[in-house]
């Protein structure tokens, strides 16, 4: 298998692409060979592909038991939200596995916040910790980023109201132009929701330039309020007078790679990641600036075949090695959801 310790040193945003890939494209290889010989639904889906290693449907987590893993090396299992008929991906883990997201998503992480533990506002109800059996993906983002927090305050409370009592001494504490950062977590539709809006709707504002907020989620509620990204940013600006917001893109079936927003406002695949944008009728790449699919590799999932995936999302990738933000790599943006007769006819091609 793969060296982890040797692939964690890898710095997060610095290769030139060519770089890069040149030492992905063998781990991801390797990866695919070891899915293969230990995933028995995995090497089907590669023999009916006639020996080719396809992206698996990100909704075949939802549909089958994908495992790499014998049972008994199972640590825990990662639930992404349910859709409206109730179905999850059920995500195994063994502790190898979870240990390298964390560390990943750790050093990804890093560039954005750096190194010190910050106070820690987490836009959300202290219920949704209190997982069974499971653990859910809303979970796993804020004990994913807990590592970086401090004197963690839920800004919500069990019923997903403000926790006032608990929200306004934190912010108060931590106010001023000379105040240390603080860090907010939250899922967009719940940041703007339960906690942007009803402070919006009260007439709140608060001193609070070196506020930093990472969200990430899907935007198609947002819309419903007329809510893109560049109107959430004005609102965060409008109420607390910080600029340092990153939305960013990840799933629960590829946890620890995540693609955080630059300034520029694109999105950024580090060094353990690709992506590439899938041609609807033909699934294969597109060139630059063409909008697809978004098919997205990963080299941290080894207890389980989630490192290549068809997403149901549509997007673009912008350049690479060329973002404004001096990032190296694969910059790209999401454009939404995939309608459904589209998702049919990709699924045509596996056929």
């Amino acid at each position: 298998m793969l060296n982890w310790d040797e692939l964690s040193l890898w710095p997060v945003y610095d290769w030139p692409e060519s770089q890069k890939q040149s030492v992905f494209k063998p781990a991801f290889s390797e990866l695919n060979q070891w899915h293969y010989t230990h995933c028995k639904p995995y090497q089907h889906w590669v023999n009916a592909s006639q020996g080719e290693h396809l992206p698996l449907w990100a909704r075949q987590f939802k549909l089958q038991h994908l495992s790499s893993i014998p049972e008994e090396h199972r640590f825990k299992t990662v639930t992404s939200s349910g859709t409206s008929g109730g179905s999850v991906s059920q995500i195994v883990l063994d502790r190898t596995t979870s240990a390298l997201q964390s560390k990943i998503l750790t050093k990804i992480l890093g560039q954005w916040i750096g190194k010190q533990r910050l106070p820690y506002l987490v836009v959300d109800s202290p219920s949704v910790l209190k997982s069974g059996s499971s653990f859910g993906a809303r979970a796993a983002g804020i004990q994913g980023l807990s590592f970086f927090g401090r004197g963690r305050e839920f800004a919500l409370d069990d019923d997903f109201n403000l926790n006032l009592d608990g929200l306004l001494p934190f912010l108060k504490q931590h106010s001023g132009p000379t105040a240390s950062p603080i860090l907010v977590f939250g899922f967009t539709f719940i940041l703007w929701s339960k906690f942007l809006k009803p402070l919006l709707n009260k007439g709140l504002t608060f001193d609070l330039p070196n506020m930093i907020i990472l969200h990430s989620g899907g935007w198609k509620k947002m819309l419903d309020d007329a809510v893109d990204n560049e109107t959430l940013k004005h609102h965060v600006h409008g109420l607390f007078g910080t600029h340092h917001v990153h939305n960013f893109y990840g799933m629960a079936e590829q946890t620890g790679t995540i693609y955080v927003e630059c300034d520029a406002g694109h999105l950024h695949v580090p060094v353990w990641a690709d992506i590439d944008i899938l041609d609807p009728q033909t699934f294969k790449p597109t060139e630059i600036g063409n909008q697809g699919i978004i098919q997205t590799r990963s080299l941290l999932p080894t207890s389980y075949p989630g490192h290549n995936i068809a997403t149901e999302d549509l997007g673009v990738i912008r350049g690479i090695d060329d973002c404004p933000c001096g990032r190296k790599g694969k910059y790209f943006n999401v454009l939404g959801r995939i309608p459904k007769a589209e998702i049919r006819g990709c699924s045509d091609t596996f056929k």
